[in-house]
């Protein structure tokens, strides 16, 4: 979700009772995609599952294949030149992100949007009115929100209509701290101001723009656990702690003094990896350490109970 929570509360199929091993259904290989921006090639951008049809990008080319049986509904060509990094459905659209490298310092974004019953391009814009970074996208509402930073032009936050990608609002500072991500009905992340370019962490209203809150600090934006209004954990570090933070107001609600990073953030826990090698889990509302295990992992998700690293 646009929390980036990486968590499923729906899930109610694939609990701790019911997945007791893994086993290959299909597969489908891809040639390498170029890399973009003098970066190495990459096989695929993160599927994205919808209605029972698997989205993906793939030998340069958006395609659509049927999940229960692999079958190949269609493909179409993306806009050339550009590193694709997000995939995401809403609104019978499917809505992918990208970069581009006009420059060594200076990234341009750009979102492009397709039917997702025919593969047909509906839109696509730029991340801004100007030149402007872009390598992080969330949907939620109605609206794309990207934001990416540049050594050339800064950083930017910008809220597209998924409808129309007609550019809704744009928010421009020297610096960024991660992602803008929404939790509580509000696009949260951290940047620098303008004049001195102190750090801060601000809470912009998602259909406005307007700023609700600002907190003073070198932050860095990580995941949080619902984007509509039911949302009530942000979770952002600081001078390399972790801490839970009300989205509403931006105030402290506890740290994570062994967190290293946020994983996942489930309807109950939060999953991080731990100082101490390994992956833990704490409490949700009071952030008590639950357990810990040796494993390591740099991508996980939760969903009906079960931790998948």
């Amino acid at each position: 979700n646009a929390a980036m929570s990486r968590a499923n509360p729906d899930e109610t199929t694939l609990t701790p009772g019911t997945v007791s091993e893994i086993q290959l259904l299909r597969s489908v290989s891809f040639n390498s995609s170029s890399g973009g921006c003098g970066g190495p090639a990459s096989p695929y951008t993160a599927p994205t599952l919808s209605g029972g049809d698997i989205y993906v990008i793939a030998n340069d080319r958006l395609a659509k294949y049927q999940a229960s049986t692999g079958h190949l509904l269609w493909e179409t060509p993306v806009y050339g030149n550009y590193t694709l990094f997000s995939v995401a459905v809403s609104g019978g659209l499917v809505i992918l992100g990208s970069q581009f490298c006009g420059s060594v310092s200076s990234t341009t974004g750009r979102i492009q949007a397709f039917s997702a019953a025919t593969g047909k391009l509906a839109w696509a814009r730029p991340a801004g009115p100007d030149e402007a970074a872009m390598y992080a996208m969330v949907v939620d509402d109605g609206l794309v929100i990207g934001s990416g930073y540049s050594a050339a032009d800064g950083a930017t936050i910008a809220a597209h209509q998924v409808s129309t990608g007609k550019l809704v609002w744009q928010q421009g500072y020297p610096c960024l701290g991660g992602q803008a991500v929404v939790v509580g009905g509000l696009v949260i992340f951290g940047a620098c101001n303008k004049t001195t370019e102190a750090g801060f962490i601000q809470a912009d209203n998602l259909t406005t723009g307007a700023r609700v809150w600002r907190r003073a600090g070198n932050w860095v934006t990580l995941r949080g656990d619902l984007s509509t209004a039911a949302g009530t954990n942000v979770f952002a570090s600081v001078d390399g702690a972790i801490s839970d933070l009300n989205p509403a107001t931006g105030a402290t609600k506890y740290t994570l003094p062994d967190a290293t990073s946020v994983l996942a953030v489930s309807a109950s826990e939060v999953f991080t990896d731990c100082t101490t090698g390994g992956v833990c889990a704490y409490n949700l509302s009071d952030g008590t350490e639950l357990w810990s295990v040796s494993d390591t992992s740099a991508l996980a998700a939760e969903a009906g109970g079960v931790l998948y690293l």
